[in-house]
């Protein structure tokens, strides 16, 4: 499996006899590990174990600097900033929206030597060439942005001389002083032998480290690359040790001692190209593929990762020939429960007023992790926020549901009593030690508390350290910052069974089995980038890495995994949708023409989708509940949700499955329109049973306001409704009856002899159904909205708040009636006058029909039978008759058991 570990063993078993005074430096220090793993089986006898170290050891060897991190290094880096710009300072919380970009660049300046004097005052110039330097007269903003890029060598300065005095480096700084001082550290140490093995990349730091090494005649250097990218002068695999052959003074003195030249990826390979749909895919494709090793292949195997997001459905993939597993590159901490978590209590923080927003209460309490924490209260709450529609909550609302003693974790997660961020970061890891005593059965979700624990009082260090950090938005800043390079390590073997892994632990190993996925243009190579203030031009004329040179860093891991494998598995995924790339990565076309490979699409059988429609057959017990639902009566809105979806019908009435309560936070249609209909009686009712008059209209015209706020009130219940959409939805449903009332009193002003008298409001109706094949009759029921005369005519009236137009109410073909929901509202009013006239003998005319409050210029639009040439408007016994039948043969139909319940595609 190590095979260029154990070449390296050998060549220096071969040269040295005291394998003790040698120091091996690794690119990480897992490949340090499997160095010592082989080099125990090499060395019979016992002896002190040589010293193994990773780059950043080696670099800490010499400088005798501690090294910050990134977070602590921004801290350094804007106390510098402040020092030099001073009272031009930009507040911290917009510092750090660029000062990680300026962090970066330093790094970069500092890895390859560069003079930073220099340096910037040529990017200075650039940058007043670029923008302004043709314009005369500058303005202040333009000055002070100017002025900033000659500071830049100042807070340079400043920021370097400050961490060389507290003997601290970021990364950049200690590559700076280790090439300063690695002479005098090799002539330090001659009793020691230094072997560099497994390096490609090199910055100027280490390439000066490493011909100092070489010239000290105190070690080698053992590179690992293949004979055919070497002598290849176009391919990328071979770029930076090819240059460093060619260039480094003694490669050119001694050609001989460049080691080491392998030929391995001239031999013969089993390489298969997997073209799947989405990580899922990958991942069940990738457990296919194991299925079919034994164990002593999965001992060889490694699944190489280039996208950590695949690491879940990786380990939910795996077969059953599988026991154990060991993963190397860590489960991200911003992908845990935990971190969902933290998320919400900064919300409920952040909020703007001291009551909570309902969805941030209703998030936490559906936690997973919350509810194992808290009583069943929370669901009672939940059920009482969607009863009483409550948009925003008092803590005290909250705290009433839970017995006292989860008072205080509950003002430790929601307490807004906050004075400072560090008071907040002090409630947060309450609430996290809280919380960990109910994990006592959940050592990984426990494991997630404890990293998090850490995470904040990280935090709370920093907001002692430094009192610019002084509010919630810019803490929430910095855990994220911190968030997104911490992830929960695995324990497992790394010497045996299957691996899982990222790219770059690879480095320096070699396995006989490679399974790598995600081998997509954009994630292998990661295509172009910019995170740095520092031109391309200005880059490719100091040296600097562009794209270019990461692109071919990717190039060497991709096809250094190859060199040494017998069996190559490369997937990519080739799903468009979303954010990630669906394009083959070019490492995969470079195969393609170079071994003749052909791409396997779709290897993994997935079943195909049975669109069938839905069928549900009337058993017995079915048609019993439909019989005892006859028996209580049909509403002509559970008929026409038949005719729309006979599913729907089912579901609904059927088995009795409702829609569940939610919280209406802006005013859903239907409430919208019982609060339009519930108005409307209350306005009309104490004018029931007379003639309508000016003065009566007048007057219920000047009570809407009243009675609409009051009726929002009953309805609407403790929502917010003076803000927002929902004062615009108040606002419009005044309007739709000011406009009725007034179009009221233009009907009644038409000519003297226009009259309108109330017979009805909201009026309770049914009938009963007999026929054939019922064993007893059943009832239809339902509520007129409003029942009156016009001058001679009986009108029954629906208001509907949606918009409906006249054409909704003709019927031209009575076997569509029962068949086609576009004709549902012809189908209700036909129902309202079919119950009204069963029951009640009217002398004058009666006609059914719409008030559609979105088309109120229409006015009141009746129901129009057009079957002949002939338009009949009038409800006559004929018409009756007709849809009498048409309402049987519907019913029929619902009550039919040879006839199942079958989905319509709506």
């Amino acid at each position: 499996m190590s095979g260029f570990i154990n070449q390296c063993i050998a060549y220096v078993l071969a040269k040295e006899t005291e394998i003790s005074s040698c120091v091996f430096i690794l690119p990480s220090k897992r490949a340090g590990n499997f160095l010592k793993k082989e080099l125990a089986k090499k060395v019979p006898d016992t002896l002190y174990a040589p010293e193994v170290w990773s780059i950043e050891e080696f670099l800490h060897e010499i400088t005798a600097m501690q090294e910050l991190s990134s977070t602590q290094a921004l801290f350094k880096l804007y106390e510098a900033y402040c020092s030099v710009v001073k009272k031009e300072a930009e507040a911290f919380d917009v510092f750090i929206t660029w000062g990680q970009t300026l962090l970066h660049d330093f790094n970069e300046i500092d890895r390859y030597l560069i003079n930073p004097e220099e340096f910037f005052t040529y990017l200075s110039n650039i940058q007043d060439i670029n923008h302004w330097a043709l314009t005369s007269n500058k303005t202040t903003l333009v000055k002070k942005y100017l002025e900033f890029w000659k500071q830049l060598p100042a807070i340079y300065n400043v920021f370097t001389a400050n961490l060389l005095k507290e003997k601290l480096a970021y990364q950049g700084l200690m590559y700076r002083q280790a090439a300063a001082k690695c002479a005098h550290f090799f002539k330090e140490n001659k009793e020691k032998r230094f072997y560099v093995i497994g390096f490609n990349a090199l910055n100027d730091a280490e390439q000066q480290l490493f011909q100092t090494l070489l010239a000290s005649e105190q070690g080698d250097v053992l590179w690992d690359i293949d004979k055919a990218f070497l002598e290849d002068p176009y391919h990328d695999a071979g770029l930076f040790i090819r240059k460093y052959k060619n260039t480094w003074a003694y490669y050119q003195q001694y050609p001989d001692r460049f080691k080491f030249i392998d030929s391995s990826y001239k031999n013969t390979k089993d390489i298969k190209i997997y073209e799947v749909s989405k990580n899922v895919g990958q991942a069940k494709q990738v457990g296919e593929i194991l299925t079919k090793f034994d164990a002593e292949q999965l001992a060889n195997t490694a699944v190489v990762m280039n996208d950590e997001s695949l690491l879940t459905p990786m380990l939910n993939a795996l077969p059953e020939n599988i026991t154990e597993v060991n993963i190397t590159m860590g489960l991200p901490l911003v992908e845990t429960p935990i971190a969902a978590l933290i998320e919400i209590l900064f919300d409920i923080q952040q909020e703007k007023k001291d009551t909570y927003y309902y969805k941030n209460i209703v998030a936490f309490l559906h936690h997973p992790i919350i509810q194992r924490k808290l009583s069943s209260a929370g669901d009672k709450l939940i059920k009482e926020i969607q009863e009483e529609n409550l948009v925003f909550i008092e803590l005290s609302t909250v705290l009433e549901f839970f017995v006292p003693e989860e008072h205080p974790f509950l003002n430790f997660c929601l307490g807004k009593n906050i004075s400072s961020p560090k008071q907040f970061i002090q409630h947060l890891t309450e609430a996290l030690l809280a919380l960990k005593d109910s994990l006592s059965d959940a050592p990984v979700l426990k494991e997630y508390v404890f990293q998090f624990y850490q995470l904040f009082n990280q935090l709370l260090v920093l907001t002692e350290q430094y009192p610019y950090l002084d509010t919630i938005p810019l803490v929430r800043l910095m855990y994220k910052e911190q968030l997104q390079s911490l992830s929960v390590d695995f324990k497992g073997s790394p010497y045996e069974n299957l691996q899982l892994m990222g790219m770059l632990e690879t480095r320096v190993l070699d396995y006989k089995n490679v399974i790598l996925t995600s081998v997509n243009e954009g994630i292998l190579p990661s295509g172009k980038s910019q995170n740095s203030f520092i031109p391309y031009d200005l880059k490719k004329a100091y040296g600097l890495p562009t794209y270019r040179e990461k692109d071919a860093i990717y190039t060497y891991h991709f096809y250094r995994l190859l060199q040494r494998a017998k069996s190559v598995s490369l997937l990519f995924n080739n799903d468009a949708s979303g954010m990630q790339s669906s394009e083959k990565s070019r490492f995969i076309t470079q195969l393609e023409l170079e071994r003749n490979i052909k791409i396997i699409t779709n290897p993994v059988y997935v079943p195909p989708i049975k669109t069938d429609l839905k069928q549900f057959p009337k058993t017995p017990e079915v048609i019993k509940r439909i019989e005892a639902l006859g028996a209580y009566g049909f509403s002509p809105s559970a008929l026409t949700t038949y005719i729309r979806n006979p599913i729907d019908f089912y579901q609904k009435y059927v088995l009795g499955i409702r829609e569940e309560n939610t919280v209406e936070e802006h005013l859903a249609a239907n409430t919208f329109g019982t609060i339009v209909h519930e108005s409307l009686e209350q306005l009309y009712t104490p004018f029931l049973n007379k003639k309508l008059t000016e003065k009566d209209l007048l007057s219920i015209r000047e009570n809407i306001a009243n009675e609409v706020d009051k009726q929002y009130q009953l309805v609407y219940k403790k929502a917010p409704v003076q803000e927002g959409i929902n004062l615009i939805s108040k606002s419009i449903s005044k309007r739709y009856l000011s406009n009725l009332v007034t179009q009221e009193l233009q009907v009644l002003n038409q000519t003297e002899t226009d009259t309108v008298k109330l017979i009805a409001l909201e009026a309770p109706l049914e009938a009963n159904i007999t026929a054939s094949f019922l064993a007893n009759p059943i009832k239809l029921k339902g509520t007129a909205d409003r029942i009156d005369v016009y001058n001679t005519t009986l009108r029954i009236i629906d208001y509907k708040t949606g918009k409906v137009l006249s054409s909704d109410l003709v019927v031209k073909d009575w076997d569509l009636l029962i068949t086609d929901y576009k004709y549902s509202k012809a189908f209700q009013v036909l129902c309202y006058a079919y119950m009204y006239l069963k029951t009640t003998q009217v002398e004058a005319g009666v006609t059914a029909g719409v008030i559609s409050f979105k088309n109120l210029k229409s006015g009141y639009m009746a129901f129009e039978n057009k079957e002949g040439k002939e338009v009949e408007a009038l409800i006559t016994p004929a018409i009756l008759a007709k849809f009498e039948q048409a309402l049987i043969t519907l019913l029929q139909e619902i009550f039919n058991p040879e006839l199942p319940f079958i989905e319509k595609e709506v």
